[in-house]
């Protein structure tokens, strides 16, 4: 294979921003979260100290995002003023303040084309499938020894990296896309062409053993969409084959054997969904994703009629004291009180809810518009593989806090951002606003 050099005649500057873009991803999708740290603070600390930084950050403010994500910060800051938890305060909107770190970067860093996006793309691509086939290696041997086939699913299946299983299965929904709407497409090596196609299909296994109802659930509709629009497209009837081929295999292992991920599914439909609406439990009482999730919005708006925060919220450091009291007064299951804490500690999974608890409707509104532009700017490009991604980014924030965990802030809009960043090259100009 023939890989072609997508670094020639660029800036050092220019070089340095690159490889760091190279590393943000590696490092997400290997879970390193500490060399992921290291190189988007090194991605926003080199335009900071560079002689043309009073351009970059006019730039950065003519971003409708990236004053939509810097006021997020400014409010979740501004709870320092009427929380009760400061120090939990601090510690939540200094973690938020990461969301400005891509929206800054990409207002600055003006050499993306679409050739280093494709590089960047594919490289983040075999970072995952080494981590998926390494954890598939640990769980064979892990089946071995205890015949537990829960080791292939789910959270089990990423252990040995300590991966989120949901972030890992967007990571992995982000590459199918980008692949699938471009590059296999544009790809003149035919040896790049059918590695595009092997990982495409790897990945699409990959996510129904993940097993996140959600991820799958947007997968499959996109796959709808896809085969849709290539029944009509001039494309070559083996792409619809191979495309169609695919996804009714996948659907057809879920829906006619036993297997874990069917189970998670058949879990949901449990009818005790109306569980949510009782005051007290017994602590053995199990919760599936539906009626928990449920239960924890309800105690969020309970928690904003009593304080009568709807306007500002309870303050991000108030908001995971409250619903822990909440869970505490109706007797849920708190753990052993050491290592396991039971329900204790888990978010809304649901960033508006989450974002309206912690900062109210004004926090809402810019949470929106942040998101909503980044839908707008995929729209006014054409860039269909970040319109797909933002899409599906809404429909996750229904069932994810995504700016609650470091990966959640990279998905929120670095991927994004980095999509439509190479559409400047095209026109010549900021289209980042």
């Amino acid at each position: 294979m023939q890989w072609k050099n997508p670094l020639a005649k660029n800036s050092f500057y220019d070089l340095v921003v690159y490889y760091l873009l190279f590393l943000v991803l590696i490092t997400m999708g290997c879970s390193f979260r500490y060399g992921n740290s290291v190189s988007l603070i090194l991605l926003v600390g080199i335009p900071l100290v560079s002689p043309r930084n009073t351009t970059y950050l006019k730039n950065a403010f003519r971003s409708v995002h990236f004053l939509a994500c810097l006021a997020l910060v400014l409010i979740s800051l501004a709870g320092l003023l009427y929380t009760n938890f400061p120090q939990d305060n601090w510690t939540r909107a200094t973690r938020e303040a990461g969301i400005l770190a891509a929206p800054f970067l990409f207002s600055t860093y003006a050499s993306l084309n679409d050739t280093k996006r494709k590089f960047l793309i594919k490289w983040f691509g075999i970072a995952l499938a080494l981590v998926s086939i390494i954890s598939l290696g640990y769980a064979s041997w892990q089946y071995g020894q205890f015949h537990d086939s829960s080791v292939f699913f789910y959270h089990d299946l990423l252990k040995l990296f300590s991966q989120h299983a949901v972030h890992f299965s967007f990571f992995l929904f982000i590459c199918i896309v980008c692949w699938m709407e471009h590059d296999i497409a544009t790809s003149k090596s035919k040896t790049e062409k059918y590695l595009l196609i092997l990982l495409t299909a790897f990945f699409s296994f990959m996510m129904f053993m993940l097993s996140s109802k959600t991820l799958i659930v947007i997968t499959v509709c996109y796959f709808i969409y896809f085969l849709g629009r290539q029944f009509f497209s001039k494309n070559s009837m083996s792409r619809r084959w191979m495309i169609g081929a695919l996804f009714v295999a996948l659907t057809s292992i879920v829906v006619f054997t036993n297997n874990p991920i069917k189970k998670r599914f058949l879990d949901v439909s449990d009818r005790r969904t109306m569980l949510f609406e009782q005051d007290h439990f017994n602590q053995g009482i199990y919760f599936n994703g539906v009626q928990f999730r449920l239960l924890l919005w309800r105690f969020s708006y309970q928690i904003l009629n009593k304080h009568h925060a709807w306007v500002f919220g309870v303050s991000p450091g108030d908001g995971q004291h409250e619903l822990n009291q909440r869970m505490i007064d109706s007797n849920m299951y708190q753990g052993d009180g050491d290592f396991n804490k039971g329900y204790l500690g888990y978010n809304c999974h649901n960033q508006y809810v989450q974002t309206t608890l912690q900062s109210g409707i004004i926090g809402l509104v810019f949470f929106l518009i942040a998101i909503g532009s980044l839908f707008v700017m995929s729209v006014r490009q054409r860039n269909s593989s970040a319109a797909i991604i933002v899409c599906g980014l809404i429909i996750f924030c229904f069932t994810e806090a995504i700016l609650e965990a470091q990966y959640g802030l990279v998905i929120f809009n670095f991927v994004p951002l980095l999509l439509l960043a190479s559409e400047k090259k095209k026109s010549g100009k900021n289209l980042l606003v």
